[in-house]
């Protein structure tokens, strides 16, 4: 059952330093393991491997604050002593769309471009396509950030169409749900061939 009080969590730092010691399929696991606790309200899968259950006990205070302070009406204060960023709940719904390997990719695609403004060096379908839109989101959400540290109060600038055009990623167009229904197909059906023959 899906927790609706719950649009995003922090993620901070420490989960991205705790993950990067894991194989993508484990960080995948431990990912989804997040999300489920954060925006589901359903039984809790038990971890079995005891390194897992050691970074999650290093995970789960954290959690659980921003957690419950989000139930409660409250605004979740971020440490300032850890660097952080949003996971918004579509980042979770696309990890949804991903087998653990893939996810555990994802993640540290966005954690490290979020954090650390690195590009990956290569993702393969569709783990590519869900980064590129979590990246637009985080880049917003900079701009956000950036406007709101002046106060809200920051001038409206034009932008020009060849503006625009110069900062989309390549392969990605600005298109609507039938056209992200049918890009994500092919993606699934490109990544099927490609793990069956």
């Amino acid at each position: 059952m899906e927790n609706e009080h719950l649009k995003q969590f922090t993620f901070y730092d420490l989960y991205a330093e705790l993950m990067d010691v894991l194989s993508d399929e484990e960080r995948g696991k431990l990912l989804r393991l997040m999300c489920d606790y954060m925006y589901t309200e359903g039984e809790q899968k038990e971890l079995t491997d005891k390194e897992l259950i050691y970074l999650w006990g290093n995970m789960i205070d954290y959690l659980d604050a921003d957690k419950q302070a989000q139930i409660n009406g409250k605004t979740v204060r971020a440490s300032n002593k850890m660097r952080h960023f949003n996971f918004y709940r579509n980042f979770y719904e696309a990890l949804e769309l991903m087998e653990d390997k893939q996810a555990g990719q994802y993640i540290k695609a966005v954690y490290n471009y979020a954090l650390n403004s690195i590009e990956p060096s290569k993702l393969f379908s569709p783990v590519d396509l869900y980064y590129k839109l979590a990246k637009r989101k985080l880049e917003l959400s900079k701009v956000r950030s950036s406007i709101g540290k002046k106060g809200g109060k920051a001038e409206r600038i034009p932008v020009t169409v060849e503006q625009v055009n110069a900062i989309q990623p390549k392969g990605l167009t600005s298109i609507g749900m039938d056209g992200f229904s049918k890009t994500t197909r092919k993606s699934r059906t490109i990544f099927i061939n490609q793990v069956c023959t």
